[in-house]
């Protein structure tokens, strides 16, 4: 599950959640597309490791990392997602067992923007998030 934000000048808005395919393009036919492969529309991709804290710490609903996005505008559409993959911390599975959500907040035109990871039931350490704008 994905949730693509905009900037529409007064701030981020949420402007559609859902399998990333069917955001961009419903009836485009992405069959041609290789596993992993580069996707039409969106100039810049990028990851940034998200961190929730350790488990002796006790487990933590939110977490936030800043992304350095110099072609970031407030035009910019970006697209977040909590992939299955390895990290430190977590097995492949973790982030949809957790049902983890991301969406980028706090954009700042030529700077930076916020990806803000939500883990309903908490959790701790490290996720991979995946981000195209």
């Amino acid at each position: 599950m994905a949730t693509i934000v905009q900037n529409n000048g007064s701030g981020p808005v949420v402007v559609g959640t859902g399998i990333f395919d069917e955001l961009v393009d419903p009836t485009h036919d992405h069959s041609d597309y290789a596993q992993g492969g580069p996707v039409q529309g969106f100039a810049e991709t990028g990851s940034v490791m998200v961190d929730f804290g350790f488990p002796n710490g006790g487990e933590d609903s939110i977490a936030t990392a800043t992304v350095a996005a110099p072609w970031v505008t407030a035009d910019t559409l970006l697209m977040c997602s909590v992939p299955g993959v390895t990290t430190p911390d977590h097995d492949p599975e973790d982030p949809a067992v957790e049902f983890m959500n991301a969406r980028a907040t706090n954009i700042v035109p030529g700077v930076s923007f916020d990806v803000e990871v939500s883990a309903p039931n908490g959790t701790w350490g490290r996720y991979m998030v995946t981000i195209r704008g």
